[in-house]
């Protein structure tokens, strides 16, 4: 199960803890924080649900002048 730590909208930093996974059937493993791979804001934000690996849990979109995106496209 994942549980945000931050808000949709909000900016992170990379490192920063943005949720946790926990496994409900197994109450004896600690949580497991997951960190930023980097820096921007949260584009999209998993409610708190059960999870299976490889699910979309958020999006952060990267920190990057508004200049530099008009050449990615």
């Amino acid at each position: 199960m994942f549980i945000p730590a931050v808000d949709l909208g909000q900016t992170v930093t990379a490192g920063q803890t943005i949720g946790q996974l926990i496994e409900p059937a197994r109450p004896d493993l600690p949580a497991r924080a997951l960190a930023s791979p980097q820096a921007g804001t949260v584009v999209c934000l998993r409610a708190i649900a059960r999870s299976d690996d490889g699910d979309c849990l958020l999006q952060v979109a990267p920190a990057l002048p508004l200049d530099s995106l008009a050449s990615l496209y």
